[in-house]
């Protein structure tokens, strides 16, 4: 899963901050996505 995807995953289903429809407001979540994009359970096994 790409970054990209993980946001546009905050942007539908999260969304506790209510920009879904601002799109000055889309990349909001880009610091989350890419945290969730690096973390790895287990540590990656």
């Amino acid at each position: 899963m790409t970054p990209e995807q993980i946001r546009e995953i905050l942007l539908d289903e999260w969304e506790p901050i209510d920009i879904r429809d601002q799109k000055a407001a889309r990349d909001e979540y880009d610091t989350y996505a890419r945290r969730l994009h690096g973390y790895q359970p287990n540590n990656g096994q």
